[in-house]
């Protein structure tokens, strides 16, 4: 009930009932509620059909497969479609390259699937997938006046709703606005050597970043993970889908976040303005002048306004409203 509550899918009162984030959950065919709410969040801020196809994905078995005799091989095969530091955006890469490799026909889908260490029976799935959670978006009229048995044949989603699909900053917010809690973060030793000008940072391996959780403590990423040979990000915040804890607490499908998602998307901030701190949930702190803290308050106050009409009145077109600019 708790995790519920935090992500906006139960009241806080005791009485517990849905909110109207809630009830279209409950509403949508797929069983995770996190997934759940970054398909409706992706129709509020035009990026549906990257995070829809990655709901699709994430709620069915890996694309990827790892034989025990080639698995250097599928390693880097895996590679070759990474994209933004993201195990997600690396599975919209694929499907883009199966949906390419099907115009050819059904032959040469197997094909490419054999060559590059993908289950063909799991993403010839794909698409029917998509077109239900698309069928579902429609239904519950988050995609205007689209007709949803067309989408989920055509998986053609008008151009507004995905008017921000080609922009990996905001899709990867979505990405981790769906996904909070969830998070990581990525520490680093700072390692100093002496040159003749002067002491000298040097770069870190992979091996030497640790990644913390905030309730479970470290935690490591799979090796199956694009970010497992990661030796630098451009941020310390990770989103992922699943944590598993066999001989070690293994991380799944993580991302790259800007921490203006986790501002904007994640518990309210709490400003100190005496030590210049923005803080989320405790643990993730940001330094900022307090005139920049007011401005985050103030633009996550009107997302958030904006969020609420769009959720209780699915109809509205939000796509001309400045702050989804």
């Amino acid at each position: 009930v708790e995790f519920l509550r935090r992500v906006g899918a139960i009241e806080l009162s005791k009485e517990e009932k849905l909110t109207p984030l809630g009830r279209h959950l409950a509403r949508l065919p797929i069983g995770n509620v996190q997934i759940g709410k970054m398909v409706l969040l992706s129709a509020i801020l035009g990026c549906v059909t990257p995070v829809v196809t990655i709901a699709a994905m994430l709620s069915a078995k890996s694309p990827f497969l790892s034989p025990s005799d080639r698995r250097e091989e599928a390693n880097t095969c895996r590679e070759k479609f990474s994209k933004g530091k993201s195990d997600h955006l690396t599975l919209y890469e694929v499907s883009k390259a199966f949906y390419e490799a099907q115009k050819r026909g059904q032959s040469n889908a197997r094909k490419f699937c054999a060559q590059n260490f993908l289950s063909y029976n799991t993403l010839k799935l794909l698409k029917p997938t998509v077109g239900q959670y698309l069928q579902a978006l429609g239904d519950s009229g988050f995609l205007g006046d689209a007709h949803s048995s067309q989408l989920r044949n055509s998986l053609r989603v008008p151009q507004k709703y995905d008017r921000n699909s080609s922009k990996e900053r905001v899709v990867t917010s979505v990405l981790g606005a769906g996904l909070y809690p969830n998070i990581l973060r990525v520490k680093a030793p700072k390692i100093m050597i002496k040159t003749a000008h002067g002491a000298v940072a040097i770069e870190n391996s992979a091996k030497e970043l640790k990644y913390y959780t905030k309730s479970l403590g470290r935690a490591f990423l799979h090796p199956r993970s694009i970010n497992f040979n990661q030796n630098s990000y451009d941020s310390v915040w990770l989103a992922y889908s699943q944590i598993v804890e066999t001989k070690k607490l293994y991380v799944h499908d993580s991302t790259q976040i800007s921490p203006y998602a986790l501002l904007l998307f994640g518990d309210p901030a709490e400003v100190d303005v005496q030590n210049r701190t923005i803080s989320v949930d405790r643990w993730i702190r940001f330094t900022a002048p307090a005139r920049i803290a007011v401005i985050v308050r103030a633009l996550r106050d009107e997302l958030a306004k904006l969020l609420e009409t769009k959720i209780e009145h699915p109809a509205t077109d939000v796509s001309e409203y400045p702050v989804t600019q």
